[in-house]
């Protein structure tokens, strides 16, 4: 996985379109902190690249609520005991 700036993809973009054809991702930084993932398609896979692509983001806010939860302390089950795990209930 390669990282590469806003400003170094400004000024080289022809040579990022080559490398996306070749690494699997690149990742965009600004200010030296991740913004943005490209990766290289085609029209065989675009498709089946952003429905993989949407369902690891859902999966990741899904995780990230869980989260929240377990912290609130409202990760119980029906009968009110935690499912954080750890033990308890």
């Amino acid at each position: 996985m390669q990282f590469i700036s806003v400003r170094q993809m400004r000024q080289n973009s022809a040579e990022l379109w080559k490398q996306l054809r070749e690494e699997a991702e690149i990742i965009l930084t600004s200010n030296g902190k991740p913004i943005a993932v490209m990766a290289g398609v085609d029209e065989k896979n675009v498709e089946k690249f952003i429905a993989a692509f949407r369902k690891a983001k859902a999966a990741i806010a899904m995780e990230e609520m869980h989260q929240t939860s377990i912290k609130a302390g409202a990760d119980t089950d029906e009968y009110g005991r935690n499912r954080g795990g750890g033990g308890e209930g």
